[in-house]
């Protein structure tokens, strides 16, 4: 059975980067024995740069912490897995700590590797990994963000040593949490890692096509990603200045009515939708805000405004759309309910639920 030892460098266990390392390692547990290490839980003080690990103590470091019960576990294992989040463009600090404090495993002197270029003397190759792969966490949308990682990475792989076994890259990770938006892609990404876990655990690798689906986008383009972020950040900064925690930002991020809106034009059915041109208008009592969405031949548009001559004015509070828009509120019942009033042609009320059904994708 392959020997996999996991080294996990979150420091919020409730974030995104905790969840999907979860999802791997259920993925690669049942073919695997798995050690799996929180290196932020650990006593691992820094490198101090000393050598003395070369020079006076080979092989051991002076420090007298946690990293001797590590190095034993990083020599007796087949294959390594980094999972860290992207913290400043480069992994995490407990990561950084734990790669700079293996310098005992390697010795003074220069040799040349199967690459042809210079590197250090590995001082026990017999009892190395014999691969590192990586998971890599991040909120920002491009995947070249963690291009530094990745580089830094294959690196460190080569000086110890060991193949790139590949890595499982996601951004926009906390995108995740509206499962509403894109729940098709979204259970794409969580399978692809626990399929990597699976494949790593039998084959030793991660295959090409389970690191472009661990990278799916979720964000159609930035302007849209640019909208979520910023509003997510306004919650969070509400929240955590009143005592609160990014859980309950998470949730008003999912519940804001601007974010909403967008989700339903972008749901829109284009082949409902093809030969339609109208106009719908909603104003929100609760706030005074006032969106448009119009419909032009299978396609959507959202105006944060208010129209000249709409075909339909939908007035309720915001709270009452979302509960429509989440699936959670009938909009029949609430229209009989005075919940919701009409203006223009009220037919097209009824049309809604097929010009905008819930995301598939």
């Amino acid at each position: 059975m392959m020997k996999i030892l996991l080294l996990r460098s979150n420091p919020r266990k409730d974030g995104f980067s905790q969840y999907l390392i979860n999802v791997f390692i259920e993925g690669a547990k049942e073919n695997a024995d798995i050690t799996d290490i929180d290196l932020t839980l650990k006593n691992i003080n820094p490198c101090k740069g000393c050598f003395k690990c070369w020079t006076q103590t080979p092989g051991s470091c002076i420090q007298q912490d946690d990293m001797k019960e590590l190095l034993q576990l990083f020599m007796s294992t087949d294959i390594v897995v980094i999972a860290t989040p992207l913290y400043a463009f480069a992994v995490s600090s407990y990561c950084k700590m734990f790669q700079e404090r293996t310098l005992p495993l390697l010795s003074g002197g220069i040799i040349r590797n199967a690459n042809g270029s210079d590197t250090n003397v590995l001082r026990f190759p017999d009892k190395m990994p014999k691969k590192l792969a990586a998971i890599i966490v991040g909120g920002l949308k491009s995947n070249v963000h963690s291009n530094g990682i990745i580089a830094s990475l294959k690196l460190y792989a080569e000086g110890f040593g060991m193949e790139f076994a590949g890595v499982l890259n996601r951004p926009e990770s906390y995108i995740l949490q509206f499962t509403d938006t894109k729940p098709k892609t979204i259970k794409c990404i969580e399978s692809a890692f626990f399929e990597a876990g699976q494949a790593l655990s039998i084959q030793g690798n991660l295959p090409d096509e389970l690191q472009k689906k661990a990278s799916l986008p979720l964000a159609p383009d930035l302007e849209y990603f640019q909208r979520y972020s910023n509003i997510y950040w306004d919650y969070a900064r509400l929240v955590q200045n009143r005592g609160g925690d990014l859980k309950e930002a998470c949730l008003l991020t999912s519940r804001d009515i601007t974010i909403l809106m967008y989700e339903m034009a972008r749901s829109i059915d284009s082949t409902t939708t093809k030969e339609v041109k109208t106009s719908f208008q909603f104003e929100f009592s609760d706030n005074g805000m006032i969106f448009s969405i119009l419909i032009n031949n299978g396609e959507s548009k959202v105006i944060e405004a208010s129209l000249s001559s709409p075909d339909l004015i939908i007035r309720c509070s915001s709270e009452i759309w979302v509960g429509i828009v989440r699936r959670e509120k009938d909009p029949l019942k609430a229209l009989v309910g005075g919940e919701i009033t009409l203006t223009g042609d009220k037919e097209l009320f009824r049309k809604l639920h097929r010009f905008f059904p819930p995301p598939s994708t």
